[in-house]
């Protein structure tokens, strides 16, 4: 063939359509890790962004040289908080020594009001019984157990109702 027949068939030419391959395709739950993240009850969504936050727990997620297994750059957190106040994701971008590196998928959803404007009561989350106990501050005495408030807002509506009918 001469040059020039050469010249037109490389003009001609187009570059393949990039195309993934079944390699790189394969189930999340096998590639990239997914965990829940439960936090005690007080504990804020920002903590959560600092590197530090997660130092008790960055060696879990190093590469792992006897089974070749890479570090877990790529987990998606589920954060969700003991009493159900709020639920947000974060996205795992690097693993350090000491440290992981995230950034925010969802934004904390927070279920429920924050706070009542109430100096009287409080409320504290039961781990035993699952709910909030609404307590009397001047004594610290529970006035209305955790079993009658699964929520925080039924626990907040329980001293909306009670402040209302003492001002009544």
């Amino acid at each position: 063939m001469s040059n020039a027949a050469l010249a037109e068939n490389v003009a001609e030419f187009e570059p393949p359509m990039n195309k993934i391959l079944q390699r790189d395709m394969k189930q999340c739950e096998f590639a990239f890790a997914r965990m829940a993240v439960v936090l005690p009850v007080g504990w804020t969504f920002e903590e959560t962004l600092l590197p530090e936050f997660w130092s008790n727990v960055a060696h879990m997620f190093h590469p792992q040289p006897v089974t070749n297994t890479p570090d877990l750059a790529g987990a998606i957190f589920e954060l969700r908080t003991q009493d159900h106040a709020f639920y947000a994701e974060l996205y795992v971008r690097a693993v350090g020594e000491k440290e992981l590196i995230v950034s925010v998928l969802r934004d904390p959803v927070y279920f429920g009001p924050k706070s009542v404007d109430t100096k009287q009561y409080n409320t504290r989350w039961n781990v035993g019984a699952r709910g909030h106990d609404v307590i009397r501050v001047s004594d610290g005495a529970i006035v209305s157990p955790a079993k009658d408030n699964k929520t925080k807002e039924s626990a907040w509506k329980w001293i909306e109702d009670t402040v209302a009918a003492m001002r009544a």
